[in-house]
């Protein structure tokens, strides 16, 4: 069965894969000069699991100007029977 590389010693066989995912999401007012975001998600991916992990902080110090920071984890996926 033919596969494809994620790296050049693992391939993953081609088919069809289904994924599912549960997150949530929270957030403060962003019409306030400092506001901020969190979120998180996990579910299956490729026979294993994967949580997902991010947030921003947004300045809003006038109306010309915003800025932004994000960060975001997303570790690799662990298999199932994984340690």
């Amino acid at each position: 069965m033919p596969s494809f590389f994620i790296r050049p010693e693992e391939g993953i066989p081609v088919a069809r894969y289904d994924f599912d995912r549960l997150g949530v999401t929270a957030s403060t007012n962003r019409s306030r000069p400092l506001s901020g975001r969190l979120t998180l998600s996990t579910g299956s991916f490729y026979g294993g699991e994967r949580t997902e992990m991010g947030g921003d902080l947004q300045w809003t110090p006038g109306p010309h100007l915003t800025l932004i920071g994000t960060v975001d984890r997303n570790p690799g996926p662990e298999p199932q029977g994984g340690p």
